[in-house]
């Protein structure tokens, strides 16, 4: 029988070697014990003045070295990955800073490009992945830069560029004729405050070489760069709401109306960036990490950011494979205890249950009321609800 992988935010520092062991220790502790008090402060988290001091010499400890943390971290997230993977790329800010451009190098916009070469360079050989943007991503130099070095890329156009036939690429898409019809389930924009609905939407799809822009002026860059567009359009969207319209392009083949569909259910992926820095901030509280140096935010930023990486996990795979049993992610005293409490028992399953009803029973801990329209728990029910078990677990274990 194949080994099952289970997975804890921790692990994904297995194999951290600061040539100390203590250190090493330190820092699997560190990681433990935020994953088990997310959103609380370090003093709040290590279990004490005692525990929050040696976190804070870990961070100031000049072994500990970021470089290395992140290198096993990333290496623990490419063991993982298998076939298609979808990089989706996003900005987000713990504090505001200054903008300043010259040269594509000295453009905020270069992060994009940055890191489409770091990707290249760690992914592994045998994962095809494909690089996803919203507007911001809409430059031609990282569509150069894509194209150059062979990855693929869908991102959502804004400009409305020129072809070799001196026609606007979307102009030409717009009066492509539809190649099919299809209903999408469009999430809640909740900057906006628009509610989730299902859209009935047409999809159309050209080809098109674009033409560089005059104000690219390297002159290593492609004069002009061939690629697909796919359109989608809301047909008879709701009284008050604007339609939707997506044109989006991508190195992607495609030959039918299949292949444009499977490129917009790649891009409906994106907003699980957004929902990252959703947990990242409000779950997590980056923002709060009271830390006065940049080197000293970095690594608890890192660890912040798996265990946020753990908490969407665990969420989705509930809804994505609600079959498997829940010891993938919990130990035997976790579920077993998540069990006693949810049903005010002192007796516990033999064998782990579903991830399907372990996100349940984590969402129902965590406040979520299980009516009709709520659909199945959301993120924020699931921290809270991870943050009342491992406290269950510390009152409870040794108890029976």
């Amino acid at each position: 029988m194949e080994e099952k992988i289970k997975h804890r935010p921790a692990d994904d520092f297995t194999g951290v070697d600061f040539g100390d062991k203590r250190l090493n220790e330190r820092s699997r502790k560190a990681v433990e014990d935020c994953t088990r008090n997310t959103g609380k402060s370090i003093l709040g988290s290590g279990g004490g003045r005692g525990e929050a001091k040696a976190f804070y010499r870990l961070l100031g400890n000049e072994k500990l070295e970021m470089a290395q943390l992140q290198g096993i971290s990333s290496g623990a997230t490419m063991a993982r990955m298998k076939g298609t993977v979808l990089l989706i790329q996003d900005t987000s800010s713990l504090t505001k800073a200054e903008k300043s451009a010259r040269t594509i190098e000295e453009k905020e916009s270069f992060r994009w490009i940055d890191m489409l070469r770091e990707a290249t360079a760690i992914v592994p050989d045998d994962v095809h992945f494909v690089t996803i943007c919203d507007r911001e991503g809409d430059f031609y130099e990282l569509y150069a830069e894509a194209t150059e070095i062979g990855e693929d890329f869908i991102i959502r156009v804004t400009h409305d560029r020129r072809c070799e036939t001196n026609e606007k690429a979307a102009t030409k898409l717009r009066r492509t004729p539809a190649a099919s019809r299809v209903t999408v389930n469009i999430p809640r924009d909740s900057r906006k405050g628009v509610p989730a609905r299902v859209a009935e939407m047409e999809v159309a799809y050209c080809r098109v070489n674009i033409i560089k822009p005059v104000n690219v002026r390297e002159p290593e860059i492609a004069p002009q760069l061939a690629m697909n567009l796919v359109r989608i359009s809301e047909i008879n969207p709701p009284n008050g709401h604007e339609p939707i319209e997506w044109i989006l392009a991508t190195s992607l083949p495609i030959h039918n109306a299949t292949d444009a569909l499977r490129i917009v259910e790649y891009y409906i992926q994106r907003w699980k960036i957004e929902r990252f820095h959703f947990v990242l901030k409000s779950g997590c509280n980056a923002e709060k990490i009271q830390q006065r140096t940049y080197e000293r935010i970095k690594p608890v930023l890192l660890i912040y950011s798996v265990i946020a990486m753990f908490i969407m996990t665990v969420t989705y795979m509930g809804r994505v494979l609600p079959d498997v049993p829940c010891d993938l992610f919990f130990d035997d005293n976790e579920w077993k205890i998540l069990y006693r409490v949810i049903h005010k028992t002192k007796l516990a399953p033999d064998k782990p249950y579903s991830m399907a009803d372990a996100v349940n029973y984590l969402g129902r801990l965590g406040g979520y009321k299980r009516a009709p329209s709520d659909g199945p728990p959301g993120l924020q029910s699931i921290w809270k609800g991870l943050f009342a078990l491992y406290f269950a677990v510390e009152l409870l274990v040794g108890q029976g």
